[in-house]
């Protein structure tokens, strides 16, 4: 494709800059859209956006990627590189581990933890109806 630099038709370099700044875009404020339907569109245009990053960082990077996102009126979307149910599940098994990691490096941690489990119980005996 043949290329032809702006500054060989100098009548065109007005057009050029005030396409600059016509086309800037504006930051927006980060709030609630009051509008329903300007915020169902936006609402719209981000998810894909999102969904496209999610894509994006796992091509480029070979990572295993799941977003999940419910709408305002309860609607599931999710993208995944490859399972959404796999990913959570691994998500979930990585938590598990984390958490009995610190448990057992940390003996006042563990301390604590068998402290409110025990208090729980309590509160838990004291609720039930005597017979």
């Amino acid at each position: 494709m043949l290329q032809i630099p702006f500054y060989s038709f100098p009548q065109l370099l007005p057009f050029v800059s005030l396409w600059n700044i016509v086309m800037t875009r504006k930051k927006i404020q980060i709030k609630r859209i009051d509008n329903t339907a300007a915020r169902q569109v936006t609402f719209s245009k981000r998810r894909r956006g999102l969904f496209k990053k999610a894509n994006e960082l796992s091509v480029l990077c070979d990572a295993e990627v799941a977003v999940v996102v419910f709408s305002a009126t309860g609607k599931l979307f999710e993208h995944s590189s490859t399972s959404t149910e796999q990913v959570i599940e691994r998500r979930n098994q990585q938590s598990e581990k984390g958490f009995h990691r610190l448990a057992t490096t940390n003996p006042s941690l563990q301390h604590q933890l068998e402290s409110i489990r025990c208090d729980l119980l309590g509160k838990e005996l004291l609720k039930r109806p005597t017979s």
